[in-house]
């Protein structure tokens, strides 16, 4: 049986799709990509290698990047941002 170069091809193209590593997370948005560089996500965990004062640079992490609110920044080879206003306690009125 012969098989025509362009299915080959089309072939190999749909089995490499599979052997693909899983799509990487997009990453938020943020001050900190004017400075930093290599920047990954990995669950909830962002990753990048920042610019520190003096010009040289480090790699750093900021876990829980989805609590964080407003601007994700570099803060002297630090990630860094804020975070919304933490859960009142829980309290039961036993009266």
């Amino acid at each position: 049986m012969k098989i025509s170069l362009g299915t080959f091809a089309a072939i190999l193209i749909a089995a490499s799709m599979f052997l693909q590593p899983a799509h990487a997370q997009s990453v938020p948005q943020g001050s900190y990509r004017t400075s930093c560089t290599d920047i990954r996500m990995e669950d909830r965990t962002l990753t990048a290698v920042c610019r520190i004062a003096d010009g040289r640079e480090q790699r750093t992490s900021l876990t829980d990047v989805n609590r964080c609110v407003g601007d994700i920044g570099n803060d002297n080879g630090a990630l860094t941002c804020g975070h919304g206003q933490p859960m009142a306690p829980y309290r039961e009125d036993r009266r």
